[in-house]
């Protein structure tokens, strides 16, 4: 997490479908109560995001409050124009039936999910740029996705930085459970 954010702004995926990261507990635990559509299906459940596992970025709703909370961020980059946009620190997408419609088989194949990422931050860059068109924004290509998106193109308006790391370092090298 950086120290000051008018240096740099950030937002992780998970921690934008709440307005408050500062009270993360109780605020997913009342969305999850509320909305759990809004929240991975994993291993055929719903489940509340412990900080790796990403949304249900299939939902239009989903997109459309990161989008808003996004943009609300953005207005808070008095001095400095930069802003990041990333996965919460995990490869566990959402397994429901509209987010796997987003995995071209190639990438299915392989556990990536560059597809589904650029198309969320497609959505959520696009409300931030057309709003606040002096923004820097930028996407990571990193952990599973690190790939070019199928049948996805970037928005040129976003940066795109490369993180090399399709290891996974939550389970060990030969752990033949790990996807990564």
């Amino acid at each position: 997490r950086c120290k000051d954010w008018k240096i740099f702004g950030g937002l992780i995926t998970g921690a934008r479908i709440r307005p408050d990261a500062k009270t993360e507990a109780e605020e997913m635990k009342a969305l999850f109560a509320t909305h759990p559509e809004y929240f991975p299906l994993v291993n055929g459940k719903r489940v509340l995001m412990r900080g790796y596992e990403q949304p249900c970025t299939s939902n239009p709703e989903v997109g459309r409050i990161m989008a808003e909370h996004a943009v609300m961020f953005s207005s808070r980059l008095a001095e400095s124009n930069e802003f990041l946009i990333m996965n919460d620190d995990g490869t566990t997408w959402c397994e429901c039936e509209a987010c796997q419609a987003l995995d071209p088989p190639d990438e299915k194949s392989k556990n990536y999910r560059s597809t589904r990422y650029w198309t969320l931050l497609n959505r959520i860059f696009k409300d931030v740029l057309d709003e606040y068109p002096s923004i820097q924004a930028f996407g990571l290509a990193y952990q599973n996705f690190q790939t070019v998106p199928s049948g996805v193109k970037i928005d040129e308006r976003i940066n795109v930085g490369l993180s090399f790391n399709r290891r996974c370092f939550r389970h060990n090298l030969d752990d033949p459970k790990c996807l990564a």
